[in-house]
Formats: structure tokens, sequence, C-alpha cells
């Protein structure tokens, strides 16, 4: 049997975050949900790489040396000095 992909795990706690921050607080609360925390908890695990796939993630051949080579093709141009582009104005 296929173990899980963890790629979802960091979308289901979060939405899981979610779900128990929209649940109104008890006036008797001692402590108030923080919201920041389970935000602060997911983006480490991500900077971590603890959630991270362990099987080589690669392109198929032939789509691997055409991205490399339009990425070579990049260096060609020179940068320009404005990225304005004035044909998406609209009358």
């Amino acid at each position: 049997m296929r173990r899980p992909d963890p790629f979802y795990l960091p979308y289901f706690l979060l939405l899981l975050s979610g779900a128990t921050l929209a649940v109104p607080a008890d006036d008797n609360a001692q402590h108030a949900p923080q919201p920041n925390a389970s935000i602060a908890t997911l983006l480490e695990l991500q900077r971590s790489g603890a959630l991270a796939s362990t099987p080589r993630q690669a392109l198929p051949g032939p789509a691997q040396t055409r991205a490399w080579q339009r990425y070579l093709d990049s260096f060609s141009h020179p940068i320009p000095a404005h990225y304005i582009d004035e044909s998406f104005k609209t009358p």
C-alpha cells in the first residue's frame, strides 16, 4: 500500500487551524487564541523542510532539456530598464 503524500499536510493543518479560529472564544477563557502561532508553526515546518518529499522530483529528459535551454537563453537579452507595458492601458 502506498504511503500518503505529505504534500497536502500543511494545507490540511492550515484548514484545521482556520476552523478552530472561527469558533467564538469563551468569555471565561484564560488565554485568547493566537492565530499567528499556528501559521508560524506551519511556516517553520515549510522552512525547515521537515515535511519535504523524500523522492527526488525531476522533469522528464526532453522537458528538462528545453527548460534548461530557455534558462540559458534568458541571459542573451539585456535586462530592460523599465517593465511598464503601455499596451495594457484602457482608453
